[in-house]
């Protein structure tokens, strides 16, 4: 039984590749749809990369904020002093300069 199922589902998938390919490649509409699939990729991908290079603006702002909130109170050298000694490295001269 299940044989049969899986030569059913391969039919309608095939049949289903093919109305898709009828649809774009149709000599009448088919370039209008081609043209409007397109500008919708195009638009999707400008999307993306705007809302990826806002998150990342956002994140290394937060963070420069976190430096500047850390290091403006004048306790930014002692946390890092302090750190220091439990890391064994220098990290204020590799975070200060």
């Amino acid at each position: 039984m299940r044989h049969i199922a899986d030569r059913l589902e391969m039919f309608a998938v095939g049949a289903m590749v093919g109305a898709g390919l009828m649809f774009l490649m149709d000599p009448k509409a088919g370039r209008a749809r081609r043209n409007y699939l397109r500008d919708q990729l195009i638009h999707g991908i400008n999307s993306s990369r705007r809302q990826t290079s806002r998150f990342i603006r956002d994140k290394r702002n937060r963070v420069r904020g976190v430096v500047a909130e850390t290091f403006g109170n004048g306790r930014g050298r002692e946390l890092l002093r302090k750190a220091s000694r439990y890391t064994g490295t220098n990290l204020e001269s590799r975070v200060v300069g």
